[in-house]
């Protein structure tokens, strides 16, 4: 019996649940996961799509065909295009691995389409969210590449509050890579809050000496700031000199 026989006759949803379940298989050959993706692909439903993209969850046991298989998800979706967005949007706003989604989404659609949907795909994983680590610190990678904007900064900056001292150094991280100044008073806010991290404040710390601005009220350093940073006269953090 061929791949299609039957499809549209009550087995479409086993065919692409056997079909998924191959591409999920980790251990399999290589030839096993590639020939259930073009099928998937050939089979072109929105089922079969959501099925596909499930190959960005895991990394299978050789890295080598994990690169080229996920590479060549990347651009079978880009020149699927249109029939394949809506799944790949829901991915990316569920899934806790969006890098390479949001790869293929920025080879399909114009810059502002991507743009809202990072933005939209991280504001569906709120602060608070502990179970969606991975993707926020993706999501907001991704973004920091971008130039920054009132926008762009109105959606990064709740996550210098988020409960993952991970996600708290990206967006540090973002700000720092942006020299986005306007961000230094959130920045120091992180310092006056003595629940958080000694990576936190040093990492913010280090943000505001690389941003340059002058505070008002100048910021107290925590201890583990102040072991390498102080604050001069004009409000501004610095990095402490050497001592000879």
């Amino acid at each position: 019996m061929g791949l299609l026989d039957g499809l549209f006759g009550g087995g479409e949803k086993k065919k692409v649940e056997g079909l998924v379940a191959k591409v999920k298989q980790a251990y399999a050959q290589p030839e096993v996961r590639q020939e259930a993706m073009e099928s998937l692909f050939k089979l072109g439903t929105q089922e079969a799509f959501k099925g596909v993209l499930q190959r960005f969850t895991y990394v299978c046991q050789s890295l080598h065909w994990d690169g080229v298989e996920k590479k060549w998800l990347v651009d079978e979706l880009a020149k699927t295009g249109e029939p394949v967005l809506g799944p790949l949007k829901d991915f990316i706003h569920h899934d806790d691995n969006v890098n390479l989604a949001v790869r293929a989404l920025e080879k399909m659609v114009p810059e502002a389409d991507a743009q809202a949907t990072l933005i939209s795909a991280l504001t569906a994983r709120a602060p608070d969210d502990y179970r969606k680590t991975g993707a926020k610190l993706e999501l907001i990678d991704h973004l920091g590449t971008r130039p920054v904007s009132p926008e762009l900064w109105k959606a990064v900056e709740p996550y210098l509050q988020d409960h993952s001292d991970d996600v708290r150094a990206k967006v540090l991280e973002v700000i720092e890579g942006w020299k986005h100044g306007e961000a230094g008073a959130a920045v120091a806010a992180l310092l006056a809050d003595d629940t958080l991290s000694a990576r936190v404040h040093r990492q913010a710390a280090q943000t505001l000496c690389a941003l340059g601005v002058k505070l008002s009220p100048a910021p107290t350093l925590p201890p583990a700031a102040a072991e390498d940073y102080a604050v001069d006269g004009d409000g501004q953090v610095v990095r402490k000199k050497p001592a000879k």
